[in-house]
């Protein structure tokens, strides 16, 4: 009894500096944000200015148009983004989770009809951008919501686009087929950074905010023929095994609003984990 006592107040000591730690993270970087405010002086565009010669996909489900057309009002985006109706589960035959070797692969781990019009969704998407004259697209998803005030994301942009020209002058940019602006699960301590925000991390998990070019498009097309994972963990997949690289930025820009918008994937609605600055040794210098 003593011991399981001592077990709790450990367990207690160490939550509570966990939670101190979390705190000091998200201050500084609130911090940081409003330092980098007073160093610009006018506002981004997220397709026209930081991710240059893009188009901006939003996979929509009916009961979310206006949410997710208050949300790109709000951050700039309304007037270039280009609403995609969602393929809706309804609409799917209810057998299809039978159809092995003609729909679904035999091994296929997909098991409802949610993440099946998730998947497809994301790939009609990526139908039309194959026809886009841009070279690349930024796709949400309609349950995003920005992790920052107006300000703060305006500082975000700021500090995004400077990184990434960065990786342009430096002539390694066009390497990455996958920039994830929102992730979850990703595997924090796996993550390179190659600037003080951008890492390549093999394992980010949500495909709600992410920038994709053609090549990527292509190949992830390519490995749908018969689909056997979540659309994120294929990509996951392709991502270790070569065929598509990526950069994960830390912390992330858009977040998922699951508490108002709720989920069609079958799963309970609860936050997501992510990295965040904590796991970036760069920003607290």
């Amino acid at each position: 009894m003593i011991y399981l006592s001592i077990i709790c107040v450990v367990l207690l000591i160490s939550s509570i500096f966990l939670e101190i730690f979390l705190l000091v993270g998200v201050i500084n970087r609130k911090n940081l944000y409003e330092e980098a405010e007073k160093h610009f002086s006018h506002s981004l565009s997220l397709d026209k200015d930081v991710i240059k010669n893009s188009s901006v996909y939003v996979i929509a489900l009916p009961e979310r148009k206006k949410y997710i057309e208050n949300s790109l009002n709000t951050y700039g985006l309304k007037d270039s983004a280009i609403l995609v109706d969602a393929i809706l589960k309804k609409d799917l035959d209810p057998d299809i989770l039978k159809k092995h070797d003609e729909f679904l692969d035999k091994d296929h781990n997909l098991t409802n009809l949610g993440e099946i019009a998730c998947y497809l969704s994301h790939l009609k998407v990526m139908k039309k951008f194959l026809l886009d004259e841009k070279k690349k697209a930024i796709i949400f998803e309609d349950d995003i919501t920005p992790c920052a005030s107006t300000k703060l994301y305006q500082s975000q942009l700021h500090q995004l686009r400077k990184e990434l020209t960065e990786l342009e002058n430096k002539g390694v940019l066009e390497q990455y087929d996958i920039i994830y602006l929102g992730n979850c699960w990703s595997n924090c301590l796996g993550s390179n950074f190659i600037t003080q925000h951008l890492a390549t991390n093999s394992e980010s998990l949500c495909n709600h905010a992410y920038v994709i070019n053609k090549k990527a498009a292509k190949i992830i097309l390519d490995n749908s023929i018969l689909l056997k994972t979540q659309i994120d963990l294929l990509i996951v997949d392709l991502i270790k095994k070569h065929k598509l690289k990526s950069l994960t930025l830390f912390p992330q820009i858009f977040s998922q609003n699951r508490n108002v918008t709720g989920t069609t994937l079958g799963i309970i609605p609860a936050p997501m984990l992510t990295c965040n600055s904590i796991i970036n040794p760069h920003y607290f210098r």
